[in-house]
């Protein structure tokens, strides 16, 4: 039977974990070098353990293999969502909302699919506001670009049920063309340069350190404009680089200040 399975991503575990190993690592410096009753080593402890948590977070989302979304030519089927398959032909609408910066696509349903979950008043409420159904399918954290997902959610409920199969079969042949390992990890490594980088200039450079602090958090504010005023659930690659670049631009902060305390 043709299928598509989507995993958790091991690079939003791996990003997560890399920034709560910093917390942690200046919450125990806290602890270790300051005397026991100051504000100082108290804030230390309850970053180590706060920060211990998401740790523990990140290493869950790093080895969770269980499958996340499920598409067949029968219907789709998400974990998060704590309900049962929704056949295609039970599909009314989809739609791809952005909230928060997080991706989820609003499956509207027909009356006869029957809900397991029963959600109180409020919260369907407050999902509404968003622009959200009951049924909502999470991108955000799966391995795979959430943008080709929704299209291949679109083009799977408009399609016949001849022609499914044929949507999956092409979607595995373009993603296996495409899942060059090489390919993700030579991004990342680029990244980690330019990191390495920007300390090692804001280090021996006392001056360059707030112009670096300025020059990434300018994309920041580009990313949150435009996602403000472009259409909604959009995200093209212009804000993926801005957040990537505000995101380096935190752990460079916080590297630096790590680095200055340790050497002092």
């Amino acid at each position: 039977m043709y299928q598509l399975t989507f995993y958790k991503s091991r690079w939003v575990g791996i990003r997560l974990l890399g920034v709560s190993g910093m917390f942690v690592s200046i919450g125990l410096w806290m602890v270790w070098h300051k005397p026991y009753g100051e504000i100082t080593y108290f804030f230390g402890l309850a970053a180590a353990g706060f920060f211990g948590i998401a740790m523990g977070a990140a290493l869950f989302i790093i080895f969770d293999r269980r499958p996340q979304l499920v598409i067949t030519p029968r219907g789709v089927w998400d974990r998060t969502s704590k309900k049962q398959e929704v056949r295609w032909d039970q599909v009314l609408e989809t739609r791809l909302i952005n909230i928060n910066g997080q991706r989820f696509i609003a499956v509207k349903t027909t009356d006869d699919f029957v809900f397991r979950v029963k959600r109180w008043r409020w919260a369907t409420m407050l999902s509404s506001a968003f622009g959200a159904e009951r049924f909502n399918l999470a991108l955000g954290h799966l391995a795979g670009d959430p943008d080709k997902i929704a299209a291949l959610v679109r083009e799977m409920h408009s399609a016949d049920e001849s022609m499914r199969s044929q949507l999956i079969q092409r979607f595995k042949t373009a993603a296996e063309a495409n899942s060059s390992g090489w390919t993700g990890m030579r991004e990342y490594l680029y990244y980690f340069l330019f990191l390495v980088l920007l300390i090692a200039i804001s280090l021996n450079i006392r001056e360059a350190f707030l112009y670096i602090m300025v020059a990434t958090a300018i994309p920041t504010v580009i990313s949150r404009f435009y996602q403000r005023w472009s259409a909604q659930g959009s995200t093209p690659k212009l804000v993926r680089y801005c957040d990537n670049i505000a995101y380096l631009g935190f752990i460079h902060l916080v590297a630096y200040f790590w680095i200055i305390q340790l050497n002092k």
